[in-house]
């Protein structure tokens, strides 16, 4: 049995939640965001699509090095540490001005934390092309590591989250309220709601800092991965263990184009079309079952990555299984948000465990898939199939969340209930 180094998994760990950790911050506060800021419901589906079009920065950095391939690895490291820098300094931006909005077309926007999103979505995206290419120099065991760490990004912000408790739903209360028409010289009484927001534990600028740190720490850990002499001890080589050139192609036309297909497939649920629906299919059982639901993901999504640690699946055919029963949950949750404000077993705790336990679900057999193809990938196609790999998921995620912005803010397919509407 291959010995892996406990460290070094905890520095690829650490390394790799730098990746998404603030777009999954920004993920966690939604059952916070859509009751304060102006998009409400809709803003999942807004984010999603900005993320969709900062595709552009990794197809002009692939361009770029394809037309100039210069040293690979000197660019990787750089472009690492530009990610976190950019990373780090956008989280700073929006943990002032998340909240700032401006009038645009008849209506407020919240045009400073989006303008913001979409930066930290430019180089969130890019990390795909750049971090997976970067770890084909470690040996393979260490790639289920990577991607659990990729997830803890997620579970980090997912506990955090859970601490900071839900904040931001509607509190109704009905106010008497008294009046005195000096013209007719007579009171009356007027009753109305009045609408106030329950606050979380800490705030969001609070979360953003907490963020901010975590990146620098991701900085760090990458350092030290990079450097120190132990950490190049447990790497192969400039490109990984590639194999030869007849096997190479015949794995691209194999094996290679069904697993950064499934890749792809994988990325186009979770990463594009669940995301934009979510609040749809879950707010309307109320807004600490959207909190459960968003955060434990979260939790969960990591376990099941580093699961693939120590229990790899690389049976094609069971992980196609593991795929096919994430899609027919996601299924079930577009059918439900269809259905929203009105879902089936609305106001039951049934339907609340339902709900959260199909998210649970479809996102951890997402999770394991991913992190099991992409050992797969690096096994079998070293440092070319892990950048394949890296594109099928930016293309899946891409298409999803243009599908799931149409569907949500074209067609306007799904509803939302308005704050105290049930009064």
């Amino acid at each position: 049995m291959t010995r892996i180094n406990p460290w070094i998994v905890i520095l690829v760990m650490s390394f790799a939640f730098s990746s998404w950790i603030d777009l999954m911050g920004v993920w966690v506060e939604f059952p916070i965001l859509v009751h304060l800021l102006p998009e409400g419901w809709n803003l999942p589906s807004y984010v999603v699509v900005l993320v969709q079009c900062a595709m552009i920065t990794p197809i002009a950095y692939s361009v770029v090095n394809k037309i100039c391939p210069g040293n690979t690895q000197r660019r990787e490291v750089f472009m690492a540490y530009f990610i976190m820098a950019i990373g780090f300094l956008a989280l700073l931006m929006l943990s002032i001005f998340w909240q700032e909005t401006v009038h645009i077309a008849g209506a407020d926007r919240s045009l400073a934390a989006l303008t913001l999103i979409f930066l930290l979505s430019m180089v969130d995206t890019t990390s795909c092309i750049v971090y997976l290419p970067y770890m084909s120099r470690f040996k393979e065991h260490y790639i289920p590591a990577y991607i659990a760490g990729e997830e803890s990004g997620g579970l980090i912000t997912g506990v955090v989250g859970l601490i900071q408790g839900a904040g931001g739903e509607a509190v109704c209360n009905n106010v008497t309220v008294h009046h005195y028409n000096e013209t007719l010289r007579m009171n009356y009484t007027e009753h109305m709601i009045d609408i106030t927001h329950r606050e979380p534990r800490f705030s969001v600028t609070v979360f953003f800092v907490f963020l901010m740190f975590m990146m620098a720490l991701s900085a760090l850990s990458f350092s030290i991965l990079n450097f120190s002499t132990f950490a190049k001890r447990e790497k192969v080589g400039k490109f990984g263990l590639q194999p030869e050139s007849k096997e190479l192609e015949a794995t691209i036309h194999g094996v290679l184009i069904l697993l950064c297909a499934t890749l792809m497939w994988c990325s186009f649920f979770i990463f594009g079309l669940f995301p934009t629906l979510q609040s749809y299919s879950t707010l309307p059982y109320g807004s600490m079952t959207y909190t459960l639901g968003v955060r434990l993901i979260c939790v969960f999504n990591p376990l099941a990555a580093l699961l693939a640690l120590f229990v790899r699946m690389r049976s094609v055919a069971k992980l196609l299984g593991l795929v096919v029963l994430s899609s027919v949950l996601v299924v079930y949750h577009i059918v439900l948000a269809t259905m929203s404000p009105h879902p089936p077993l609305k106001h039951t705790a049934l339907g609340s465990f339902i709900v959260v336990f199909t998210a649970i679900t479809l996102a951890a057999c997402n999770a394991y898939a991913r992190a099991c193809i992409t050992t797969l990938l690096r096994s079998e196609g070293g440092h070319r199939a892990l950048l394949l790999g890296g594109g099928a998921i930016q293309a899946g995620a891409f298409f999803g969340g243009i599908m799931g912005f149409l569907l949500v803010n074209v067609f306007s397919l799904f509803e939302h209930e308005p704050p105290c509407g049930n009064l």
